[in-house]
């Protein structure tokens, strides 16, 4: 198998691998070109090899993090809890709260507007479901 020399590549190329590749964030199929950390370990991964990206993305995959999540939760939340993170000396337990701060606040997020969406989603749902005899 040869490799590709990411450097020698031309821009047009390299950003086609790179956006091909950030769609395949939190699936098998990631290559190692896009990126997938958020603000709090970026400067440990942001030189890392394209093989080592690959082998911390799958070991985060294994370990169920939601690696997709995590593009939201560094543009909404990350200045909301970075005073939190900042408490926190061990690196493995940063990105556990990161990641338990996305889902509870993806869950909060979703319990206050499932009362609003509802009326526009009731129609997909069968209405012996719905608990509407009919």
């Amino acid at each position: 198998m040869s490799t590709i020399n990411l450097n020698a590549l031309p821009h047009e190329s390299l950003s086609a691998i790179f956006f091909a590749d950030m769609q395949l964030v939190g699936t098998k199929g990631y290559i190692g070109v896009g990126f997938f950390w958020n603000l709090e370990y970026k400067f440990y991964l942001r030189d890392a090899s394209v093989a080592q990206r690959r082998k911390v993305h799958h070991a985060f995959l294994k370990a169920g993090l939601d690696l997709a999540g995590l593009a939201l939760f560094v543009t909404v939340l990350q200045f909301a809890i970075r005073p939190l993170l900042a408490m926190i000396d061990e690196p493995g337990l940063k990105v556990a709260f990161v990641h338990s701060a996305f889902n509870l606040s993806a869950a909060t997020l979703a319990l206050i507007l499932l009362p609003w969406l509802w009326r526009y989603l009731e129609r997909y749902v069968p209405k012996s479901e719905v608990g509407v005899s009919g």
